[in-house]
């Protein structure tokens, strides 16, 4: 079974709306899916990465989150 491990939402300069979420089980991977009509309709998921997440000390979130910006 795969699952996502929080999702990301980022909108785009041109008002398109970008999920990016961490999928597992291992090896956790990094999908972007973009809408460009307002998150009606998403395009298919696009792999960018293996997940290489690292725990910190003190933190409640375990391996963390990835963060964006644009």
């Amino acid at each position: 079974m795969s699952y996502g491990i929080g999702a990301l939402p980022l909108v785009q300069p041109n008002g398109d709306v970008t999920m990016y979420e961490v999928y597992d089980p291992a090896p956790a991977r990094e999908v972007s899916q973009t809408s460009h009509d307002g998150g009606v309709h998403f395009d298919a998921g696009v792999g960018i990465d293996a997940f290489e997440g690292a725990e910190m000390s003190g933190m409640r979130t375990g391996a963390g989150l990835p963060a964006a910006t644009a």
